[in-house]
């Protein structure tokens, strides 16, 4: 199983200081509003102009308000492209613009540009920034989810640990900031086999999380899981059975990610047919198959892993009944590892 990281947001709004908002209007009737605006600004002075690229970053997070990621992200393709031709007079004002087209870009799945931005914008703000600063850390720890999304893990771990160790230094191990970074460092940590600093990591998150931040539920459940998947990795499996069927549990008692539900099965399964459960680890993998067949087009990965846990849980039953062993008794062949899809927030 692949541990997931914690990812506080898809889309969001980008900004070093609050921009004023037009609480009262309609977004309809504002998207309608700033189109108009725009293309009269456009007649008048024409693309490349300060106020045209204003009321053009302003439709574009309209857009996004409204849930219209393509639109947004062409006018923001637009608006870095006019940037690269006219640098603004404050350079803040360039790289902000190109943060949130990468946040787009990785909200639409186009990761790989995504990272490319992101790198870009780590270099310039590295050039003028001290290492410190927290705008920064943040693009830097969006550069690493972005890695991580593309199981790129072995550079995504070291950007997470400086993060986390920055944030550490300037929020204290128990601020929010600082615990959903270090759940998506100890994650990445199991990924590059460091297995033990992994869990040892999630352990201590786990623990903060129930006494001081219990309401943050989805950050807590994401880091249970990858601590039940780490001692999956460390073979520690009853371990694994005992977090992961207390999560499922909580999660059917709520509505939930469907997504975390099926990771949850599918290591469920997994670990139940390392201990030799097979109708446990059968019963798990049936209501994923179930489960993810009703969308085969978002679900599809996890439908495969359930189909292959199927067969060489299917297999197992047939090598116990030649040794005349009961399906609960037989411990399972050690088995690779099954792939899961890096953590989309539903939000």
């Amino acid at each position: 199983m692949r541990a997931w990281f914690w990812k506080p947001f898809v889309v969001v709004l980008v900004a070093w200081e609050p921009s004023g908002i037009l609480a009262a209007e309609d977004p309809q009737v504002k998207v309608s509003r700033l189109a108009r605006e725009l293309a009269e600004q456009q007649r008048r002075y024409g693309q490349i102009d300060r106020r045209v690229q204003e009321v053009r970053t302003e439709l574009a997070d309209t857009y996004v308000e409204i849930g219209e990621t393509g639109k947004a992200c062409d006018l923001y393709k637009k608006i870095v492209e006019v940037y690269t031709r006219k640098p603004p007079a404050d350079y803040t004002t360039s790289l902000k613009a190109s943060v949130q087209l990468a946040t787009l870009l990785g909200a639409m799945e186009q990761r790989k540009k995504a990272r490319g931005i992101y790198q870009s914008v780590v270099r310039e703000l590295s050039r003028r920034l001290p290492a410190d600063d927290g705008y920064l850390l943040w693009v830097e720890h969006r550069l690493a989810m972005t890695m991580h999304e593309l199981e790129d893990f072995e550079h995504a771990y070291p950007l997470y640990k400086r993060v986390y160790e920055a944030y550490r230094r300037k929020h204290g191990e128990r601020s929010l900031e600082t615990l959903g970074v270090a759940a998506n460092y100890g994650a990445a940590a199991i990924e590059i086999g460091k297995h033990e600093e992994g869990c040892a990591l999630l352990e201590k998150i786990v623990e903060t999380l129930e006494k001081e931040r219990p309401s943050e539920r989805d950050l807590l459940d994401h880091t249970r899981h990858n601590l039940a998947v780490g001692y999956g990795r460390l073979c520690r499996h009853e371990k694994a059975v005992e977090i992961e069927e207390a999560l499922l549990k909580a999660l059917l008692e709520r509505p939930g990610s469907h997504e975390l539900e099926l990771a949850v099965r599918l290591n469920l399964s997994e670990s139940a047919l390392m201990l030799g459960k097979l109708n446990k680890a059968r019963l798990h993998a049936e209501k994923v198959v179930e489960m993810a067949s009703r969308d085969r087009k978002r679900y599809g990965g996890e439908l495969a892993q359930a189909r292959k846990l199927l067969a060489k849980i299917q297999s197992a039953g047939g090598k116990k009944k030649d040794r005349g062993r009961t399906a609960d008794e037989k411990p399972a062949e050690k088995t690779a590892g099954l792939p899961l899809p890096s953590y989309r927030h539903p939000g």
